[in-house]
């Protein structure tokens, strides 16, 4: 009798502690929340096309305004052949040259198809200015170009890296969180893929877990919601909904997972509809939050749905759930580290620095098209430089000569001569010693230096330079050599 007692009690605990219609509905939300993320409008990586563009302008114009003998080095070899690839030379690597030689190339490839229209110098303004005028205008975009190719350097670098930011790279995170590998959209789930996906299971119990407590092996999203959300096909036919009261009848057993993959679908096919707005890295973390909220800890586990018996078989009586065992600190990397946890949070990441490069790429490429504004708009510059130098020159003093007489060296030049040819040749100078040929007989001519003195005066007032040195004596070698005597000025 007293046997017969203890088994009506528990019975009724049992009954008691049964699970209810409803009792997952906020797990099911939270879970549908971050199942629909794929499904979501995933930010863009912002085109660095535009800045592209407007580079290679800046290049076209840059190439058009260069001197022959500089872009005869990227001439095709023969007509119908590829222009030359960098070559450097010797021991020695030109690595700017290196870097930028394919965009000159193509820079090239690109003017060839506009040597009729000159549509690049026209777009500029210069069409028809002279070739000292664009050597000018080549010095005065110089500054520009670099900067532009330095700007744009920042953009191209990043090439690799930017790949990894693409809505199609966050998406393949999401879903990979959600199906695991090789699923795009749910109705590519299959039972086979569910199973490999989530560490190859042979019952659901494996799959979901147990109160001993047996960790899950589930690691997906998708896993996780048909051990919360699906009944099992023996209770009540399987039309026992924990869940939903729109999910359709359970088709699957606790013994194996035969249709846990057509539960699954059904499952998430009665999931809300996820916002139309774009996705933020926020959302994810927030809706990841708030599931992980959900748990329930117990001694050595973590309990997500409802546990009341043994395992997580899909029984009311039993278990709809999945269990993280905590009985060691190494246990907890299973829910911490969690396959479908980690896809969520690379996937926000990514978001996260999406938004940060996009910034970068918006700032560089309103830099580049201002600097091609800038390039595109060079001859009020050209107009306002031969204006300042006009005004320098007027107000730049004119030189005046020194007379010839205030140069107190031109005595000792004379007296320096010893040969009378050399003397007799030299202007401002007089040959003292008769027949003889040599000798210290040249003194200075004051009558002439008065006279070239004058003279000198005359051409100062008129804006003339006085001659200096060797260009004072004419064809006179032998004077201008005298003149070079002892490091005198030439």
């Amino acid at each position: 009798m007293l046997l017969a007692f203890a088994t009506t009690v528990l019975l009724i605990m049992r009954l008691v502690q049964s699970i209810n219609a409803g009792d997952n509905g906020n797990l099911f939300l939270d879970l549908c929340a971050l199942v629909a993320l794929p499904t979501r409008k995933i930010p863009e990586l912002s085109s660095t096309t535009p800045a592209a563009a407007d580079f290679q302008e800046i290049l076209k114009l840059n190439a058009t305004l260069s001197d022959e003998k500089w872009r005869k080095k990227f001439e095709k070899p023969a007509e119908g052949k590829d222009r030359l690839k960098y070559e450097q030379a010797g021991a020695t690597v030109d690595e700017i040259q290196k870097l930028r030689w394919d965009a000159w190339t193509k820079v090239e490839d690109d003017l060839d198809k506009e040597k009729d229209t000159k549509a690049t110098l026209k777009k500029a303004g210069i069409d028809g200015y002279t070739e000292h005028e664009q050597k000018e205008l080549s010095g005065l975009l110089q500054p520009i170009a670099e900067e532009a190719a330095a700007a744009y350097l920042q953009l191209t670098t990043a090439g690799a890296a930017d790949q990894k930011l693409t809505a199609d790279a966050i998406k393949t995170k999401l879903l990979r969180a959600a199906y695991g590998n090789g699923v795009t959209t749910l109705t590519e789930l299959t039972l086979e893929k569910l199973k490999a996906n989530n560490g190859n299971p042979t019952s659901r119990t494996l799959l979901c877990g147990a109160d001993t407590p047996v960790p899950t092996k589930a690691k997906t999203l998708a896993a996780i919601i048909y051990c919360i959300c699906a009944g099992d096909k023996g209770d009540g036919s399987g039309n026992f909904k924990v869940c939903a009261n729109d999910i359709p009848d359970a088709e699957s057993t606790s013994a194996n997972l035969n249709n846990a993959h057509t539960d699954t679908a059904a499952i998430i096919s009665k999931c809300p509809d996820g916002p139309s707005t774009e996705l933020t890295a926020g959302e994810i973390l927030t809706s990841l939050a708030t599931f992980l909220g959900r748990g329930t800890a117990k001694t050595n586990k973590v309990i997500f749905g409802q546990l009341t018996n043994t395992d997580c078989n899909g029984s009311s009586q039993s278990g709809l759930c999945v269990v993280y065992k905590t009985t060691a600190k190494s246990d907890t990397a299973a829910v911490t580290k969690a396959e479908w946890r980690a896809q969520l949070l690379e996937a926000a990441e990514l978001i996260a620095e999406q938004k940060r490069r996009n910034a970068e790429i918006t700032k560089l490429t309103n830099g580049v098209a201002d600097l091609k504004k800038q390039a595109f708009n060079l001859q009020p510059q050209l107009q306002l430089k031969k204006k300042i130098q006009q005004a320098f020159s007027q107000l730049s003093p004119k030189v005046q000569p020194i007379p010839i007489a205030h140069k107190p060296q031109q005595k000792e030049e004379c007296e320096a001569i010893q040969k009378a040819a050399g003397c007799k040749k030299n202007e401002i100078c007089k040959w003292e010693g008769g027949e003889a040929k040599d000798g210290k007989n040249c003194t200075l001519n004051t009558a002439a230096v008065e006279q070239q003195a004058t003279k000198a005066d005359k051409n100062g007032a008129a804006g003339a330079t006085a001659s200096t040195g060797c260009e004072r004596h004419g064809t006179n070698k032998e004077a201008c050599l005298a003149d070079k005597k002892d490091d005198k000025q030439s």
